[in-house]
């Protein structure tokens, strides 16, 4: 059982006295105001003095707010009691919990020193040694001079002392819990073009943080939540703070406000190693380099050093405090209330505006600048697709279509998903080899049969002209997809579990290949010799995306990393906060990625600068993506899960603070993800089109999620297959159900249909107009079908022309 003892100095009686005696023979110049009375008071815990370094204090305005805070908790008038100390920047905490006491102790002045952090404590030890020091003190006074019996302050003390000992139970309301659902990690993190990763973790769903409802305008209690603030650089990372990390971005937002000094004074060399109440971070200032030195929590952790840009050192600073900020604000928006967090928020966007009138704008400086300078020209090689489909009559005139099969190509167990369409060429993986199918006559035009033992998943990428070949045991080979030829192999690189993609840097003759292992390497592409090679360490990799001359692959364990493909030097790296969701995506010069906390149902966007890393934006939305995010001009559209229903989300991503702007609901059976959202423009404005698994055809307005139309099968089958891509064909889009229907693009009108197969399986288009549809067989040991459809019969309506 914890014990509890509440001693109060003896020093104040002497006090009370003289001045009670000066009143007596000066009563217009003197009198007694308990409140100014000052002496120790010691709270001891099981033998510790929690309040030891607190110097004398108000013993009555203290004792004072501890009995009626004390009585507002037991009867359920308040869910948490601050109270502070009136001499010295310091607060005591009351949080009830069941038949405890939460009690906390810690300072607010620039040192938060926090002494004691959630201590429980039995409510009635507490109550006990409240009260019986509050006794103490009124039985003492009393013995001074009876007088005090008619002063009010005394009355009021009085009164709520007795009014506590007369509470019988002590068992307290159980704790507020977290607005909505559960939070699970926030974690976010951002990089810069110098190499330093700065980041942060903590848990949302910590009660007090969770609960916050604004009783308290100036609240810290609610801010020392636990959590972790690490730095990253080479792949080696400390962490600064494994207790609190609101006080450790507030350390550092403090060392940033000391470098912008040295910046406006232009001190050319500088020492900023004064000690941080939270963290370590020296910067030593040599003219337009700064070193910087960070250390671990914890002294057996070795410390890193790096050499950073003014620039990277103060932007990467402000952005982790930026994050940190935004991301509290989402998961609690009563926290606005909050004006410890206000007032962080007030800093950051001062020193933010500070950095920027002494630094400028500009995101890409030093070493981004160089990078672009020296690969600018890189660009990967991409293979042509298939010619755009296209119909000689417009197809709304068209009365009839009449389907013809062309050729019909067999095999065992085609990969329809990975089929790739490359000109007039299929590139067919099935389970006995890499195949490419003429598209016109589907004659095959050669062949690569795999070895026996290798593994099935995903064999083969495209990079350029090549085919990448990867067989554990038979090694990598650099296939022309043309003609079959062998360009390249490398016997070295013999084990694969699957490639993720590939691409050709052909201005510099090299190939970059990721396996779902978690390796990605570079290899020459005239023969095939490795040239570089980087693992994820822990975890496998889970996408890639490639833009120009950068390559970026996100792994299983949430870290982004951003290469350069022909040295294979990391340029960046950042852990984002939950697991990948989808593939991340560059669009119009920003890298998005999205990760997702399953247990609670939520997913994260994030933007990144591609060059330095550094986090533009992010936001969070309750669900789970379903489909494939679609960027259309300045939109982010999403498909999203929600309670069980799809809901198509429009963002608006070139706003200053990005939301969802507008949502449309679908319907869904829950087996297969929406299509792709089409982009489209009817009468000058844009719009999009999906479908989902329920054959539900929508067209919208983009601006604002108008819907334009909306159909659905007269006759809904309850067989469906895969809910296969959408393909646009002029003015109309091709719809595959358990039919090929053709849909007028601005009304949705049903043109034509026609069932070339009783199930779908792969459907693409291209020409004018030749359709390729596959089809699994019914049974497993029969063979799979690919088959080739030409339109070239139809039957028009011709208007006449003239008289």
């Amino acid at each position: 059982m914890t014990s509890v003892e509440i001693i109060v100095g003896h020093s104040w009686k002497e006090d009370v006295r003289f001045l009670s005696d000066a009143r007596l023979y000066r009563p217009i110049e003197s009198s007694v105001n308990l409140i100014e009375i000052r002496d120790i008071i010691d709270i001891v815990v099981d033998g510790n003095n929690i309040t030891s370094n607190i110097a004398e204090e108000s013993i009555f305005g203290v004792f004072g707010e501890l009995l009626d805070a004390l009585y507002r908790l037991v009867n359920g008038q308040s869910q948490k009691a601050i109270i502070e100390f009136h001499c010295e920047p310091w607060e005591l905490v009351l949080v009830p919990q069941g038949r405890d006491l939460l009690v906390s102790v810690y300072s607010v002045d620039r040192h938060h020193r926090v002494v004691a952090d959630n201590m429980a404590i039995g409510a009635e030890a507490f109550v006990e040694a409240v009260t019986e020091a509050a006794e103490t003190m009124l039985t003492d006074l009393f013995r001074i001079s009876e007088r005090f019996s008619a002063d009010s302050f005394v009355r009021r003390f009085s009164s709520q002392l007795a009014q506590l000992k007369r509470q019988r139970s002590m068992l307290f309301a159980p704790a507020a819990k977290g607005h909505g659902q559960g939070h699970g990690e926030r974690a976010a993190s951002t990089s810069c073009g110098s190499g330093l990763t700065l980041g942060y973790a903590f848990d949302g769903d910590w009660p007090h943080l969770s609960g916050y409802c604004g009783e308290h305008v100036f609240d810290l209690h609610t801010l020392l939540f636990p959590g972790t603030v690490e730095a990253e650089v080479d792949g080696r990372s400390v962490t600064l703070t494994r207790v609190y990390p609101y006080l450790c971005v507030v350390s550092m937002l403090g060392r940033a406000r000391e470098l912008l000094n040295f910046l406006e004074v232009k001190e050319e060399v500088f020492d900023c190693v004064e000690a941080m109440p939270y963290g370590h971070f020296d910067v030593y200032g040599r003219g337009n380099l700064w070193s910087i030195h960070i250390e671990s929590d914890q002294a057996c952790d070795a410390a890193l050093d790096v050499d950073a840009h003014p620039h990277d050192c103060l932007d990467s600073l402000l952005t982790l405090a930026e994050l940190f900020v935004k991301d509290l604000l989402n998961l609690n928006a009563h926290l606005e209330l909050n004006q410890r967090l206000v007032d962080l928020d007030e800093e950051v966007r001062n020193l933010r505006g500070w950095q920027q009138e002494l630094c400028g704008n500009n995101l890409y400086l030093d070493k981004p600048e160089d990078y672009l300078r020296r690969q600018g020209h890189l660009e990967p090689r991409v293979h042509t697709g298939a010619v755009k489909p296209s119909f000689a009559w417009p197809l709304a005139s068209v009365r009839a279509l009449f389907p013809r099969i062309a050729w019909q190509y067999e095999a065992n167990q085609i990969e329809f998903e990975h089929i790739v369409t490359a000109e007039d060429t299929l590139i067919v993986a099935s389970v006995q080899a890499l195949v490419s199918v003429e598209r016109a006559t589907g004659i095959a035009r050669w062949s690569h049969t795999w070895a026996p033992d290798s593994e099935q998943a995903a064999r083969f990428a495209m990079a350029g002209d090549f085919a990448v070949v990867a067989e554990s045991g038979r090694g990598l080979r650099l296939i022309d997809w043309r003609n079959g030829q062998e360009q390249a192999a490398s016997a070295t690189l013999t084990r694969w579990s699957g490639l993720l993609g590939a691409a050709h840097f052909a201005a510099e003759g090299v190939v970059v290949v990721a396996d779902l292992s978690g390796r990605i390497v570079g290899i020459a592409s005239e023969d095939a010799r490795s040239l570089w090679e980087h693992t994820t360490g822990g975890g496998r990799f889970s996408s890639i995306a490639i833009c120009g001359p950068l390559v970026s692959v996100i792994s299983t364990e949430s870290y982004v990393s951003t290469l350069n493909p022909v040295t294979g030097e990391i340029l960046w790296k950042v852990r984002l906060g939950g697991l990948p969701d989808v593939a991340p995506q560059y669009h119009q010069g920003r890298l998005y990625c999205f990760t997702h906390d399953l247990h609670h149902r939520t997913v994260t966007v994030h933007a990144f600068y591609p060059f330095t890393g550094r986090s533009v934006w992010q936001m969070r939305l309750a669900g789970a993506v379903v489909g494939r995010p679609c960027f259309m001009d300045q939109w982010l559209v999403l498909p999203m899960e929600r309670h069980g229903r799809i809901v198509i989300e429009g963002i608006d991503i070139e706003a200053n603070h990005p939301h969802s702007n507008w949502q449309l609901e679908v319907s869904s059976a829950g087996l297969y993800q929406p299509t792709a959202i089409q982009h489209v423009h009817i009468d000058g404005e844009s719009h999009g089109v999906v479908k989902t698994d329920r054959a539900e055809l929508t067209c919208f307005r983009l601006r604002d999620g108008f819907v334009r139309w909306q159909i659905m099968p007269a006759t809904e089958t309850l067989l469906l297959y895969g809910n296969l891509p959408l393909i646009l064909i002029d003015d109309t889009v091709l719809v595959v159900n358990d039919s090929l229907d053709l849909h007028a693009l601005d009304t949705g009108q049903l043109l034509h249909s026609f069932y070339p197969v009783e199930a779908p399986e792969f459907v693409s288009a291209s020409g004018g107009l030749s359709i390729v549809v596959g089809e699994q067989g019914a049974h497993l040991d029969d063979v799979d079908t690919l088959t080739g459809l030409t339109l070239g019969h139809f039957l028009a309506l011709v208007s006449r022309q003239g008289g």
